[in-house]
């Protein structure tokens, strides 16, 4: 054991490792990027985590430079997860503290799992609405700014956060809430004072205003309201790169019963999207789709599906739910849907007799993205937004990217939240491969411009994206953003090297040869 890992190991409660095999668990997440840490700590609480990083501080100070990567369940798709410092992982801090029924609230530790939290509030007739993988922490999932809705209203997962609880550089514990800076300014501490007067010095600058489906940078900060600041909008998203997450206050939704599904099954696009104007007008929940292809590979992955049969490979299967919580009103949607359905399509409608069939979707969805030998379909470019407007010109582009690569492209995604995914095959041990990988990232990258689609729909940037999405960002909007980091952590302890700063040279000799990473939902 190293120095280092040895003097931690003494200074906190937790455990500090620097072990090789350890190190190498904790040197990939979900991305292609692999980044070996120096040392892993294990808080066992939040105290742990002020003084690893009042540590890393003292340690600037004399001029050694040890950086601090926090990492939750692991699931980033950007290298958000992963540095060659001082890795922390929340793993201990997954306590669910306190649910309150009543003001439909729940406060947990940053490193409970989603699927943790949920099973937890299922049982007080309560649910979460989040659209994250279970294995993701509820600190990775305030942290990346996924996509959420509370009463079937689409929204961002900082509108669900009540209160929210973060370690800064120095050590210092905020509790951000929305305030009045003229009458709580002195409940701050120094350190929180001096954030709220040096972002208030240029949030008054004009600045221009980033799309809330747009999630590079720090997309939150043209929400901020010079006189009621919530610096809990700037966390979200930030990727521990202002600070880390350790507690959170988030408001819930009252659970609904088992919803009723429908499904129709679309060998086009321009009824693809009619059918979809129509399911959100009509206001039914969850839409998502898939493409049929990821259903034809059945006779390799042994999963079958009993919505259709022989599917063209350019169809789509898609599906929605009706939860109000009245029957009548259910039943009252699947009639209308069912009689302005454009003509040749057919609803299926959920029975007892069907209803696995809706319900297992992703568990084929995973088969598909994991039945793989060394090409794979790697998670690059998962949730782009696009404008209902754009999809159309959207769609037609995938399919030239499809020719063009000869290969499958696996579509799928939300349209609540106009999601698009799609997860073309490479193998990252061949060096053409690689290549095309990287030429394919640069040509959607121009597509998406071209169009005024967003490359980070229900994530952030990371190192990954931002490496290919920066020459797209406007230079003032970027500029204000470092003045930003710099306000949090001008010591540039917290995730170095991510969104503005990142350096594509550094990132590009981080590029994994192989793929695993176990299986995931999504993954």
């Amino acid at each position: 054991m190293n120095r280092i890992a040895a003097y931690l190991n003494r200074y906190i409660d937790g455990v500090a490792y620097s072990a090789p095999s350890i190190l190498e668990c904790y040197a990939t997440d979900r991305s292609i990027l692999k980044y070996h840490p120096r040392i892993v700590a294990v808080p066992a609480n939040t105290q742990d985590l002020c003084r690893l990083l009042r540590f890393s501080f003292q340690l600037t100070k004399k001029k050694i430079d040890l950086p601090i990567t926090v990492r939750g369940g692991a699931n980033s798709k950007t290298g958000a997860a992963i540095g060659n410092g001082l890795t922390v992982s929340t793993e201990k801090l997954n306590r669910i503290l306190e649910i309150d029924t009543r003001q439909r609230l729940i406060r947990v530790q940053a490193g409970a799992s989603y699927h943790d939290v949920c099973e937890a509030l299922h049982s007080h007739g309560l649910d979460l609405p989040i659209l994250a993988d279970p294995t993701e922490t509820i600190g990775g999932i305030i942290a990346r700014g996924a996509k959420a809705s509370l009463n079937a209203k689409p929204m961002d997962v900082s509108e669900l956060i009540e209160q929210l609880e973060f370690v800064l550089y120095d050590g210092t514990i905020i509790e951000s809430g929305r305030v009045n800076l003229a009458k709580d300014s002195k409940k701050f501490k120094a350190t929180e004072r001096d954030i709220y007067r040096k972002l208030n010095q240029i949030i008054k600058a004009p600045t221009n205003k980033v799309s809330s489906s747009d999630h590079r940078g720090y997309y939150n900060l043209s929400k901020i309201d010079p006189k009621h600041f919530n610096l809990a909008d700037l966390v979200c998203g930030s990727e521990g790169s202002l600070g880390i997450i350790s507690e959170v206050i988030l408001r819930c939704e009252a659970i609904y019963d088992a919803p009723d599904y429908v499904a129709v099954l679309c060998q086009d696009n321009t009824k693809f999207l009619r059918l979809t104007k129509l399911l959100k007008e009509l206001k039914f929940n969850d839409i998502a789709y898939f493409d049929t292809e990821i259903f034809n590979a059945k006779e390799s992955t042994g999963k079958d599906t009993n919505f259709f049969r022989n599917a063209s490979d350019d169809g789509f299967l898609v599906i929605a739910s009706a939860k109000d919580d009245s029957k009548r009103i259910r039943r009252l949607k699947i009639r209308k849907l069912g009689k302005k359905l454009p003509s040749g399509l057919k609803l299926i409608r959920s029975t007892p007799e069907n209803i696995s069939e809706f319900t297992a979707l992703n568990e084929k969805l995973t088969a598909y993205l994991n039945d793989t030998g060394a090409t794979q379909h790697l998670p690059l470019l998962d949730d782009t937004f696009v404008p209902e407007d754009k999809q159309k010109e959207y769609l037609e582009g995938i399919n030239k990217f499809a020719a063009a690569l000869k290969t499958p492209l696996a579509l799928y995604g939300n349209l609540d939240h106009n999601l698009f995914t799609f997860r073309p095959a490479f193998n990252l041990n061949n060096s053409d491969d690689r290549r095309k990988m990287i030429k394919l990232i640069r040509i959607y990258v121009d597509f998406l411009d071209q169009i005024g689609a967003s490359l980070c729909g229900n994530a952030s940037d990371g190192r990954l994206l931002a490496m290919f999405g920066n020459s797209k960002r406007d230079a003032k909007q970027m500029a204000l953003e470092s003045e930003v980091k710099k306000i949090f952590d001008p010591a540039d302890i917290l995730n170095p090297g991510i969104k503005h700063e990142v350096d594509a040279r550094v990132v590009l000799k981080h590029f994994r040869t192989s793929y695993n990473t176990g299986i995931s939902s999504k993954d």
